[in-house]
């Protein structure tokens, strides 16, 4: 590699770098000067407020996003630009999702985990008015990669929601709490849509063992009946 094409790498780096700053400082910007501190209350659809949330919020997904935040995924410069934008983040939490919708009202606790592709959802619309409210995730928790926590729920210090879960508007996982262990007809969460359910309604029906429910279905495709 000639000394060129190291200064060609090296200046690219920088120049992506300082590119994904200026972006997050766009951002930033447009965040206060358009909507200023977002707080927990309801707005008419066709309102200023609403507009403007709009289209700070098009800030982030189109130019801070494809520049910055989709490649700092769970860094500490990824904590530091959701602060700026109003997110009350904790130390040494591990965040791998920028959808903070309304960022004043999202509060991720000291260690806590907040998966990738997750979104911590502060408002919801309902009968022409958006309502806000805040999504707290206490110290230690996790939330599980593709999931969604909606206005009003907290979910409690070391608790852990699941991958791809919903924790519904208003609702908590008490401290130390999965959300598989819920109580769910007479048993838990967990015997109703888990392996072991399968497994224990094949058993009940067909009277034989399976390991799971590829094995049922493998067999119900060799013999429907």
């Amino acid at each position: 590699m000639c000394i060129r094409d190291r200064w060609t790498y090296l200046l690219g780096g920088l120049t992506w770098m300082g590119v994904g700053v200026v972006a997050v400082a766009s951002a930033v910007v447009a965040k206060w000067v358009l909507v200023g501190k977002h707080r927990a209350g309801e707005h008419p659809l066709y309102s200023w407020f609403v507009w403007f949330n709009e289209l700070q919020d098009q800030f982030i997904e189109v130019i801070a996003a494809p520049w910055f935040f989709n490649w700092a995924t769970g860094s500490g410069e990824m904590n530091l630009a959701l602060r700026a934008l109003g997110v009350k983040i904790g130390p040494g939490a591990w965040v791998e999702s920028y959808w903070f919708p309304e960022t004043d009202l999202c509060v991720v606790g000291a260690g806590a985990t907040v998966g990738p592709g997750t979104v911590v959802q502060t408002h919801l619309f309902q009968d022409r008015v958006m309502s806000l409210d805040t999504v707290t995730i206490e110290a230690s928790a996790t939330l599980g990669a593709h999931s969604v926590s909606l206005p009003g729920s907290v979910i409690g210090a070391g608790a852990t929601v699941g991958p791809g879960s919903l924790v519904m508007r208003g609702d908590e996982v008490p401290a130390n709490g999965w959300v598989y262990c819920l109580p769910f007809e007479g048993g838990i969460v967990d015997e109703a849509f888990s392996t072991r359910w399968v497994c224990g309604r094949y058993r009940e029906l067909t009277g034989q063992e399976i390991s799971g429910a590829r094995e049922a279905a493998e067999r119900h495709a060799e013999d429907p009946a």
